[in-house]
């Protein structure tokens, strides 16, 4: 299962709407980080959720509040399940083995509200 989702934020001011595409694997990779890395348990205090729709949206929420934590991002409120995510958006990734980037959980891309 592949799902897409978005949430509006700020940064340094001005609009912003973040996308995450969480799926199977990424879930997977994100548990097997342990309590103090994944972010599916930063979400949910420890607690692993049983079904996949809690395990897509936890891994989201996750992700953006990973993602806001740099400077000037204002923090995330509601995230929403989004039909797509646009082409030739900004990704970062977020979550993951940090000592390999490509081994991160998701990417989390930044679209200006212009």
């Amino acid at each position: 299962m592949t799902k897409n989702w978005y949430t509006a934020t700020t940064k340094h001011g001005r609009p912003v709407t973040l996308y995450v595409e969480t799926y199977d694997a990424a879930i997977e990779h994100d548990l097997e980080q342990g309590p103090a890395s994944s972010l599916i348990h930063s979400v949910l205090l420890g607690v692993i959720p049983v079904g996949d729709e809690q395990r897509h949206y936890a891994l989201a929420l996750g992700a953006f509040r990973l993602h806001v934590r740099a400077p000037g991002y204002a923090p995330v409120e509601k995230i929403y399940e989004a039909d797509s995510i646009p082409k030739g958006l900004e990704g970062t990734w977020s979550g993951g083995t940090l000592k390999d980037p490509q081994t991160c959980a998701v990417i989390v891309y930044d679209d200006p509200v212009t």
